[in-house]
């Protein structure tokens, strides 16, 4: 089990992740939360920020590559940041509502 983070621009392109992948089964279930990433501007060395929205889902590991490639598919242009976290302990209940109601592999 991950948890499956997706840094997006906008929260419109944030919700059509959401609504993708929870369509395909590809995540049980999304949360979103604004965020603020700081990054250093390589020409003035000042320090910059920019507003984000992030996606965390829950789902399998091996789900993974799937909902890399549906995002490379549906945003060819602006490909959220993606990766995962895994989880490292998890109510079994929990768990098995993951292997049930996500996509089978």
């Amino acid at each position: 089990m991950v948890l499956t983070h997706i840094l997006t621009d906008t929260k419109e392109q944030a919700l059509n992740c959401i609504d993708i992948l929870l369509d395909k089964k590809l995540l049980l279930d999304a949360s979103l939360s604004e965020k603020t990433t700081y990054f250093k501007n390589e020409s003035s060395h000042k320090l910059e920020s920019k507003s984000n929205i992030l996606i965390i889902g829950r789902t399998k590991a091996l789900l993974f590559q799937s909902i890399d490639q549906v995002l490379q598919k549906y945003y060819p242009n602006n490909m959220p940041s993606l990766y995962a976290v895994p989880i490292v302990y998890m109510n079994d209940d929990q768990s098995d509502a993951i292997r049930e109601k996500t996509a089978k592999i």
